[in-house]
């Protein structure tokens, strides 16, 4: 009956819609997720790279301050007259100074040819030390910046790779949607081709002898094989 056929049709295509809407939201709410990870992982990345970036901007300044001290860049001579011009440099060479007169002063040395170069030699002594001071201070702060140098590298590698897994697996999940939905349409096809086909076998077209047809009407059937 045209109606039974309607029916069959109907529930076979109708079942293959929801078995294919039901793969393609699964598959969509796995990119979701998989999008929300990857939104967290930059997150995490962002907050990091915003609290350690002060260290590295103050290492890259260091550094540039260092070069300058050992001549390697233009500037050497400011850079050293900015230490000179620290109060407490200018505080400890006075204190100094006045310390070896006064012991100088004491021997009746104050005006002689050693005096001044006991003095000049302090003062010399005095910069090569306030100069190794002052660099290893910058030393100090640039390899403080490595270590936000190296935090923020690290968070970046830990961030490409768990956005490169999700993106690997949005991939897949997108594959495996594609490969359901055609199994879910072939399966669909199948059993309405196997309705078909049992509804054919029914009606007396399914098994016949070869010579009794011809493949337009089915063949006659027997009322009698035992005549009496």
């Amino acid at each position: 009956m045209a109606w039974v056929a309607t029916a069959v049709v109907g529930s076979a295509v109708v079942g293959g819609l929801i078995n294919s809407d039901a793969s393609r939201r699964a598959s969509n709410q796995q990119k979701d997720a998989l999008n929300a990870a990857n939104q967290t992982s930059n997150d995490q990345f962002n907050a990091i790279q915003t609290r350690d970036q002060p260290l590295v901007d103050a290492r890259n300044q260091s550094l540039a301050k260092m070069k300058q001290l050992l001549g390697l860049e233009p500037g050497g001579a400011a850079a050293a007259d900015a230490i000179k011009s620290d109060p407490g440099y200018q505080f400890g060479l006075t204190q100094g100074t006045q310390s070896l007169n006064n012991t100088l002063a004491a021997k009746g040395m104050r005006n002689s040819g050693a005096a001044l170069q006991a003095a000049q030699r302090y003062g010399q002594d005095y910069a090569g030390t306030k100069f190794d001071q002052s660099f290893n201070r910058l030393a100090s702060v640039a390899q403080l910046g490595q270590v936000g140098a190296t935090s923020i590298n690290n968070a970046g590698q830990n961030n490409a790779s768990a956005i490169g897994g999700n993106l690997i697996s949005a991939g897949n999940a997108g594959a495996a949607n594609s490969l359901a939905q055609g199994n879910i349409w072939a399966n669909t096809g199948n059993q309405l081709a196997g309705w078909y086909a049992n509804q054919n076998t029914n009606r007396g077209y399914g098994t016949v002898q070869p010579g009794n047809y011809s493949g337009t009407q089915a063949p006659a059937p027997v009322t009698d094989i035992y005549p009496g």
